[in-house]
C-alpha cells in the first residue's frame, strides 16, 4: 500500500515538474545549424517576414554569381526610366557581342548575324533565363559595372562590392570572388523594390514579373515551399572547378500563406558537395524557415 502511494506521489510530481517546464522545442538556430553542419560547406541565411527575423552567418561575404543580375536589372530598368522606355523600344544586337562558350538560351533562339531585341526582353533573358550574354548587354546599356555599383550604393545598400561582368568572369572563374554582398545586404535590396519607391510601379512589375518567371534554381528554395506558393527569385550558381563550388545561391520575395512577404536570401560558397546537395541544403534550410515563421507559432 504504501509503495503504490509513492508511486503515485512520484507519478504526479513528475507530471507536475513537466507541466511547469515544458520540453522546449529546437530552437530555429539549432536546426539551421544541425543542418549546416552536415556538409562542408560554408551556409548564409537572412529571413524577414514582417517583424520577425532570422540570421546565420548573414554578415559574411559570398560570391554574388548570378544574383548580381538582379542589381543589373535593377539599375537598367531605372535608366529605362528615366529615359521613358517602352516595350517598342529595341537595341540593335551584333553577333560579336554573344560569347559563344558560355550559359547564353539567347543564342539558340537567335541565330541571326544581328537582330533588334527590346530592352525589356534583355531584362527578361537576364532575370528570368539567367543569360550571361544579355547581362553584359545591360551592363554595357548601364555605362559599366561601375556604374551598377554606384547606382545601387546610392539605395543606400553598403555591405557588397560589383566590379566583374560575365565576361571577365568567365576569362578567370576567381574573378567571381570579386563579385560579393552578404544574406543580410541582399534581403534589404529586396525589401526596398517592394517597399520604397526604387522604381515606379510600371518598371517595378516588369522586375517583380521576370522574377516570378525565373526559370533556374527550381530545386532550391523553390521546392521547399508549399506548393502554389508564388516566388519572385534570383539564383546563382557555378559547376564544380577542381572538386569545389565557388558559390550556390537563391534569394528570394515570397508571397505567404497568410499574405506577408517574406524575404529569404540563401548563399552558400566553396562547398565541397555537390550542386544536388547544396540545392537540397537550401530547399531543407527553406521549408524549416518558412514553416517555423508561418506554422509553429
Amino acid at each position: 500500500m504504501k509503495s503504490l502511494r509513492y508511486f503515485v506521489i512520484t507519478f504526479l510530481s513528475v507530471c507536475i515538474t513537466i507541466i511547469a517546464n515544458p520540453i522546449k522545442p529546437q530552437s530555429l538556430y539549432e536546426k539551421i545549424d544541425s543542418l549546416a553542419k552536415t556538409k562542408n560547406l560554408t551556409i548564409g541565411i537572412a529571413a524577414w517576414q514582417g517583424k520577425k527575423t532570422f540570421e546565420y552567418n548573414d554578415t559574411v561575404k559570398f560570391p554574388l554569381m548570378s544574383v548580381f543580375k538582379l542589381h543589373v536589372c535593377l539599375t537598367a530598368l531605372h535608366k529605362m526610366q528615366e529615359e521613358n522606355l517602352t516595350s517598342n523600344d529595341s537595341i540593335l544586337i551584333k553577333r560579336q557581342q554573344l560569347q559563344e562558350n558560355t550559359y547564353s538560351p539567347l543564342l539558340k533562339n537567335k541565330p541571326d548575324k544581328h537582330f533588334q531585341m527590346s530592352y525589356f526582353d534583355l531584362v527578361y533573358y537576364t532575370l528570368a533565363l539567367s543569360d550571361n550574354n544579355t547581362c553584359d548587354i545591360l551592363i554595357d546599356y548601364c555605362d559599366g559595372i561601375t556604374n551598377v555599383d554606384n547606382y545601387v550604393r546610392s539605395l543606400g545598400i553598403t555591405d557588397f562590392n560589383l566590379q566583374e561582368t560575365e565576361s571577365t568572369m568567365h576569362k578567370d572563374i576567381n574573378k567571381s570572388y570579386n563579385n560579393w554582398t552578404n544574406p543580410h545586404s541582399v534581403n534589404k535590396l529586396l525589401r526596398k523594390i517592394t517597399d520604397e519607391p526604387v522604381l515606379n510601379e510600371f518598371y517595378r512589375s516588369i522586375l517583380l514579373d521576370n522574377m516570378k518567371l525565373c526559370r533556374t534554381g527550381a530545386d532550391k528554395i523553390k521546392a521547399g515551399l508549399p506548393k502554389d506558393i508564388v516566388i519572385m527569385h534570383k539564383t546563382g550558381s557555378i559547376p564544380a572547378m577542381n572538386g569545389n563550388i565557388i558559390a550556390d545561391n537563391d534569394a528570394a520575395i515570397i508571397e505567404t500563406e497568410n499574405g506577408e512577404l517574406l524575404y529569404l536570401t540563401i548563399f552558400i560558397k566553396d562547398s565541397k558537395e555537390t550542386s544536388t546537395t547544396n540545392a537540397k541544403i537550401i530547399s531543407q534550410a527553406t521549408e524549416i524557415i518558412y514553416n517555423w515563421f508561418n506554422k509553429y507559432e
